[in-house]
């Protein structure tokens, strides 16, 4: 079991203050770039489209962190680890 817990973190290379993700003492340096985000707003035209867009942010997350992690984590397990302070390695 590791530690894993959101803390707020200051991005020398942004020079913005970020809320990120820590297991143990190990940052998971995972963001989306402004423009990115504001190129998916502009092709928001409908809700459907949102939702499409958000799952495909999420299942890009979760891939990028499981791959962090060694192995396959679910949303559900992400968050219950959260919410306890602590994460299966």
């Amino acid at each position: 079991m590791k530690k894993i817990e959101i803390k707020d973190y200051y991005d020398l290379e942004t020079q913005s203050m970020l809320r990120v993700l820590y297991v143990g003492d190990q940052l998971f340096d995972w963001n989306i770039e402004g423009t990115e985000i504001e190129k998916a707003k502009r092709f928001c035209k409908s809700e459907e489209s949102r939702r499409a867009i958000h799952a495909n942010i999420q299942t890009h997350f979760l891939h990028c962190f499981s791959s962090f992690m060694g192995r396959e984590v679910t949303l559900e397990e992400l968050n219950i680890a959260i919410e306890k302070g602590v994460i299966n390695d």
